[in-house]
């Protein structure tokens, strides 16, 4: 009976060892999935913000010195001019559209 229950003991350890590879390599994957996610829109992102403000940049760039899970993402704004009015209102437009306009985007 001892013996028994050392190979269960034995069996449910590895068991617990698989599970714990499959969530390192999923959450590695899922990473890399919402990396190349954010890089993607970021490129739409700035597109936008060169065709609507006549140039400049701005992009996205992802918390450093924690997990990917837990950071946040900045957006910097650079035009190439000094920005009029009517321009300050369509910054404050877009700064609202990259996360939708991701979502919406069916590729």
């Amino acid at each position: 009976r001892i013996s028994y229950l050392g190979l269960e003991l034995k069996d449910v350890l590895d068991g617990k060892r698989e599970l714990e590879e499959l969530i390192r390599l999923t959450d590695r994957q899922a990473g890399d999935v919402f990396k190349g996610a954010l890089k993607k829109i970021d490129g739409r992102f700035d597109a936008l913000f060169r065709l609507l403000l006549g140039g400049g940049e701005a992009p996205f760039r992802l918390e450093e010195g924690v997990s990917l899970w837990d950071a946040g993402v900045e957006v910097i704004c650079r035009p190439l001019s000094r920005l009029l009015h009517w321009q300050m209102a369509h910054i404050r437009w877009i700064l609202r559209v990259p996360y939708g306009y991701g979502i919406m985007d069916p590729d």
